[in-house]
């Protein structure tokens, strides 16, 4: 459904009442239901025995992951599986098990992308309908001044609307890609564990992504590499087979300098080795530095490939 722009919106911009920094560890009663109004929308393309299931299905996945016997403490014994969701959403106070579910209901969401049903909106397009409903959720986090996202039916947290959007985004777009699959699930595990606050895991699997995708880059052109090299080895057979354009030689070997040093340097120095006698903690600050950088890197390196791919008149 398309998000209003009401008289009230407009009047607290007016008064710069909007908030201007994102938070995430609350929810709001108003928020809860917009997103279960949205689950509503998006699961609701289905026929009402495959909408059912779904809920019972992901309502069975939380029980056993949480290890509890029902999600929501006033739920009925003959409650149904959308009861039973909607109930959690409303009232579960850990924001991350709220997001645990949104991320389920959005997950099954992209599986019908490409299917039509009659059910519910005969002459929606399903693509165009989920996109629908991942705009308007997220427009529902912005309003309240949350920091997630929905994107390729993965929650992720946004630190800086700019960064997100001219960075992340993008490299989200390039691993969309079928060869890019590798690196793009490290590339969503390092955003699920950061948004878990899973720090060093987070760190270990953004670098994994940096490093996967220039190994793609190195298959996709067929030049041999040693599949256990580090990143700085990687980086260095592609400047041995000009990659990077003499005309920005400078300027991207000041970029791989910068990347040797900080993105795999960060992870052999904080996560990639034993911690010593004493526990040692990622900053998130340190995190979110080394993810936004990967992303950069990864939109670097997929961008020169698709800009500097040998064609048929090439060959």
């Amino acid at each position: 459904m398309p998000v209003i722009d009401l008289y009230s919106k407009r009047r607290k911009r007016e008064l710069g009442l909007e908030p201007d920094v994102y938070t995430y560890d609350d929810f709001t009663s108003s928020l809860r239901n917009q997103i279960c109004y949205v689950i509503g929308d998006v699961l609701g393309i289905q026929d009402r025995n495959e909408q059912e299931r779904n809920y019972r299905g992901i309502c069975a996945l939380l029980r056993r992951e949480y290890g509890v016997n029902r999600l929501a403490r006033d739920q009925y014994d003959q409650s149904d599986g959308a009861d039973e969701l909607i109930q959690f959403i409303r009232n579960e106070r850990d924001v991350d098990r709220v997001l645990d579910a949104v991320e389920l209901c959005f997950r099954i969401a992209e599986g019908y992308r490409d299917k039509a049903y009659a059910y519910g909106y005969p002459r929606e397009d399903s693509a165009v309908w989920v996109d629908a409903c991942v705009s308007e959720i997220n427009t529902r986090f912005k309003e309240h001044g949350k920091g997630y996202e929905i994107s390729s039916g993965m929650v992720l947290r946004i630190d800086s609307e700019l960064l997100h959007a001219e960075v992340v985004k993008p490299a989200i777009g390039f691993l969309n890609q079928a060869e890019y699959a590798g690196p793009r699930d490290e590339f969503f595990g390092a955003y699920e564990h950061y948004r878990h606050g899973n720090l060093k895991e987070a760190l270990n699997d953004s670098l994994k992504s940096f490093e996967s995708t220039i190994k793609v880059v190195l298959e996709l052109r067929g030049w041999e590499y040693d599949k256990a090299s580090p990143a700085k080895k990687l980086l260095g057979v592609l400047l041995a087979n000009n990659f990077l354009p003499s005309y920005h030689q400078n300027h991207l070997n000041a970029l791989s300098t910068l990347l040797e040093s900080s993105v795999p340097t960060i992870r052999n120095k904080e996560g990639g080795h034993g911690q010593g006698p004493e526990v040692s903690e990622v900053e998130p600050e340190i995190a979110a530095y080394v993810l936004h950088m990967t992303a950069s890197a990864i939109v670097m390196l997929c961008s020169l490939e698709k800009k500097t791919a040998p064609t048929a008149d090439d060959e």
